[in-house]
């Protein structure tokens, strides 16, 4: 607030300006006293509107460039879903940014940049996996290693804030602490290091709490696991991860990493407003056309109004082998965005109420 402060000085002067003229000038023409009035009056609400100017820049604004390998995009196809790759991932993204809600001082706002396929060939330059069985499993401390080196060579990759593996491999660190064990990133790596990875299965969006917990820990914030943010708390960054609650860890971490930055020129403040290019809607907007039940379990249709595993109360939905009121079934989460109640929606299993500039 540098600016501010020379704006109050400047005040200052004229005040004292102000006075000076008019005690020893009181015989001169009363125009020059409005005049000084005015400029007086001129500086304040400069410097009310600086004021006001900096608290609304208070925003975290991120491109996100999405990389899929062939298990991502194999997944999808098995699930025969008819809905373009594009539009899932900008629906995901979304509801990533409707996780990160709670972070208000800065807001963090996310835009897909791209969608990237890769090859199998390209795959075996970057991704490190292990075969136990039947199961292929991803070591993701080598494979971010090596996919950071891999994106640097692609001149349509570089230069994006973020960008992210999404794979539906299983993931296993033999490294870490376990805390995040379907995602990986580098701490405080937005800008520098801008790469992270994450598990999805490519049809039901249960990847978005990774990518949230991940775009956190690039912008700063630790896990939960110290005395003062425990790791049984219930928030973002604890275990299993919750979007309902920022604990003041994170949040102290994200206002030191913007207040940081003001006057640098880091990748937030390139990203151009790409808002009326995506699609600003949730999980339920997208299963309006797909089965989620389906995509659940194969055999299953949702079960009929009045069966006892519907409870849209609790965000919770059935998933039936019949279609009485009394047939056998499933019980999943609904989709975020689904309606709970007067103007409620379903994130994450709670029954939420949502600002209405994240309304969908």
């Amino acid at each position: 607030f540098a600016q501010t402060s020379a704006h109050f000085r400047l005040r200052s002067s004229l005040e004292r300006s102000t006075t000076e003229f008019e005690g020893n000038n009181s015989q001169s023409s009363s125009w020059v006293r409005k005049f000084l009035r005015k400029m007086k009056a001129w500086v304040m609400f400069m410097a009310l509107g600086f004021i006001i100017v900096e608290a609304r820049e208070q925003v975290i604004t991120l491109g996100v460039h999405f990389v899929c390998d062939t298990r991502f995009v194999e997944a999808r196809t098995e699930k025969h879903h008819a809905t373009p790759l594009r539009d899932y991932l900008e629906i995901f993204l979304y509801d990533v940014e409707l996780y990160l809600q709670k972070s208000q001082c800065p807001k963090i706002k996310l835009f897909l940049t791209n969608v990237t396929k890769t090859t199998k060939e390209e795959e075996l330059i970057f991704e490190k996996t292990e075969t136990e069985g039947t199961k292929t499993i991803l070591d993701p401390t080598f494979t971010l290693g090596m996919f950071e080196e891999w994106v640097q060579t692609k001149d349509d990759l570089k230069n994006d804030s973020i960008v992210f593996l999404l794979t539906s491999l299983m993931i296993d660190d033999p490294v870490g602490n376990g805390i995040s064990k379907k995602g990986y990133s580098y701490f405080n790596g937005a800008c520098t290091l801008g790469v992270g990875l994450a598990y999805d299965s490519g049809a039901w969006f249960d990847g978005v709490i990774h990518v949230a917990q991940q775009i956190v820990h690039m912008l700063g914030a630790p896990w939960d696991t110290t005395n003062d943010c425990k790791e049984n708390s219930r928030t973002l960054m604890a275990a299993p991860g919750t979007p309902h609650n920022l604990s003041n860890c994170t949040e102290e971490a994200l206002r030191k990493t913007y207040n940081e930055n003001v006057k640098k020129d880091v990748c937030w403040k390139r990203i151009s407003n790409l808002a009326s290019d995506s699609k600003r809607s949730l999980p339920a907007k997208y299963f309006e056309t797909e089965s989620y039940c389906a995509t659940r379990r194969s055999n299953v249709d949702q079960c009929a109004a009045g069966h006892p595993y519907n409870e849209p109360a609790r965000c919770l939905i059935g998933c039936c082998f019949g279609n009485t009121t009394d047939a056998s079934g499933l019980r999943y989460k609904m989709p975020d965005g689904t309606l709970c109640g007067d103007n409620k929606i379903c994130i994450a299993l709670v029954c939420s109420s949502v600002p209405k500039e994240d309304g969908d």
